[in-house]
């Protein structure tokens, strides 16, 4: 699997997700993702990809919603648990892999939406290059991407130590010492160019000044 030097976030998801515990944070979709789900029916989507799909929240969604799923993450307790969810759900249209989002296992042109929250600011300026890179060779023509960018109002922005051109590595909470890329509207006009953006909210979950870009668009080729 290959890797930047820092990816290693996926480090600190294996042990959170290792129990229920950890897990109980990270079980309920995003309103942002499910919100969308009749627009991309009718806009034809049928085959979705979970960039970073973490212990399957979005992808047990999905696939219940009747969308093909393809699921991929670097953790892989993730993804044990993931399948463990599709087995007691008896869902036949997801498929899992452990894998990194700067080098996608799949072939070009092979899914109709991408669906990628809270994974690929884990790394610097460089490794967000790349995830979006592989996302546009992944996604046909006209697909649709719903993805979610560290802000720079975050209350972490600025805070550890500067490793690279905007991004922190954490100084608390689970990802001590993990890289985090942050950036405001003009950097996303700037990485998402090859895409149009028909919403992009700067907005808080569920931890005060925890400010996350949600960006709904579609692949410009």
């Amino acid at each position: 699997m290959k890797k930047n030097e820092f990816e290693t976030a996926y480090e600190a998801w294996n042990n959170v997700w290792a129990d229920e515990r950890g897990r109980i944070d990270w079980m309920v979709p995003e309103p942002f993702i499910t919100s969308k789900v009749s627009y991309l029916k009718d806009n034809g989507v049928k085959e979705i990809l979970d960039l970073g799909s973490g212990i399957g929240r979005h992808s047990l969604e999905l696939a219940k919603a009747g969308f093909k799923v393809s699921a991929i993450d670097a953790s892989e307790t993730g993804i044990v648990y993931l399948n463990e969810m599709i087995t007691k759900y008896d869902l036949k249209n997801i498929d899992t892999l452990i894998g990194s989002f700067t080098n996608i296992p799949y072939d070009e042109n092979s899914f109709d939406a991408i669906v990628s929250f809270n994974v690929i600011y884990h790394g610097n300026h460089e490794s967000v290059i790349n995830a979006i890179n592989e996302i546009k060779r992944v996604m046909r023509p006209g697909g649709f991407l719903i993805i979610s960018m560290l802000s720079k109002k975050n209350v972490g922005y600025g805070k550890g130590e500067l490793v690279a051109e905007n991004t922190w590595t954490k100084d608390q909470g689970n990802e001590v010492g993990h890289p985090h890329y942050y950036v405001n509207e003009h950097d996303i006009v700037d990485l998402f160019k090859d895409f149009e953006i028909y919403e992009m909210l700067d907005t808080a979950h569920k931890k005060p000044n925890s400010y996350h870009w949600h960006i709904f668009s579609k692949f410009l080729n």
